[in-house]
């Protein structure tokens, strides 16, 4: 079986995290994801915490540009090795998955995998319900409030992710709609369809 390049993305809180491990393990996959790496270099003394951590900490979307050079730092060894790669969390924005006409992080997956080796999920919930799904976490962060999440809902989410979503669509990557609603569980019975 060829190695595949899987995006899972959607709203905050819609189980990105969770559906990338499950595809991961079940496809023996690298997962990576953005968000988990973003807080490990902002909880370090680092250049990035000063500039970014206050915007993070206001659901602020970042600078695309800088989240893409760390991303594809992290996972150039993965690409090195030609395995699986499971993506949550990136791409975020147009400028983070097509760059300025090259070098964005579909162009890298796309000269890695192919672009028939591509697949991505888009998971779909409410704004209501990422609301009530991340107050609501066990592992719950100081940003988790209802005013943060909603305008992450809008920044990150509606202005940001759908328009690269859209673009991909239009560039001829697979995006596959997935209703995020049901449990885990059940979420990823759907997404295994197409793995």
């Amino acid at each position: 079986m060829k190695p595949k390049a899987i995006v899972v993305t959607g709203p905050p809180g819609s189980g990105k995290g969770t559906q990338a491990e499950f595809i991961a393990k079940h496809i023996g996959g690298v997962w990576y994801d953005t968000g988990t790496e973003l807080r490990k270099r902002l909880a370090k003394d680092e250049e990035l915490n000063k500039k970014y951590a206050k915007a993070y900490a206001a659901g602020e979307t970042l600078d695309s540009h800088e989240i893409l050079l760390m991303v594809l730092e992290d996972i150039r060894g993965v690409f090195a090795v030609r395995k699986s790669i499971v993506l949550s969390g990136s791409p975020k924005s147009t400028t983070e998955a097509f760059g300025s006409g090259e070098g964005g992080l579909m162009h890298l997956l796309h000269d890695t995998y192919g672009q028939e080796n591509i697949l991505i999920f888009h998971i779909h919930i409410s704004e209501e319900e990422s609301v009530k799904r991340n107050t609501g976490r066990k592992d719950s962060r100081s940003d988790d409030i209802p005013e943060t999440i909603r305008v992450r809902y809008e920044n990150q989410y509606t202005k940001s992710i759908v328009p690269a979503i859209e673009t991909m669509q239009t560039n001829g990557y697979k995006v596959i709609d997935i209703d995020g609603m049901p449990s885990p569980e059940e979420v990823f019975e759907s997404i295994k369809k197409y793995l």
